[in-house]
């Protein structure tokens, strides 16, 4: 397993956020973590509408995205179909799942001899 672990500042929220990242390098799963953090307490705000991604609105204010590359494992043929998927926890909510998006190898290395694949993580805000 490798992690990282921090805070961040953000433009849409005057609480630090926290973000816990991990991958499970036997499961291939990548995990993210983020909420804001009251200063003070160190938990999380009182106020449900602190959160540093906003409600959504028709400008799409509450829309924001995870972006991630990845190496996969060695063996895979070229024209293997890698696939990604994530789900979304708003506060206490169930978990909202996101479009699958499909990757297929290449096998063409980057500048430092890896054949990385690309992937985003869509979030919207909820009202």
């Amino acid at each position: 397993m490798q992690s990282y672990a921090g805070q961040v500042s953000v433009s849409t929220d005057p609480n630090p956020v926290g973000v816990n990242a991990s991958i499970n390098t036997v499961t291939g799963v990548l995990s993210w973590t983020m909420q804001s953090v009251d200063p003070t307490t160190g938990g999380l705000p009182a106020n449900p509408l602190a959160g540093f991604l906003p409600p959504n609105n028709s400008n799409n204010l509450g829309t924001g995205y995870v972006t991630f590359s990845v190496t996969p494992k060695s063996g895979l043929a070229n024209g293997t179909t890698i696939a990604n998927q994530g789900s979304i926890i708003f506060d206490v909510n169930s978990a909202i799942g996101t479009n699958s998006a499909k990757h297929h190898r290449l096998g063409i290395p980057d500048q430092q001899g890896s054949s990385s694949v690309p992937g985003s993580i869509y979030l919207q805000g909820q009202n």
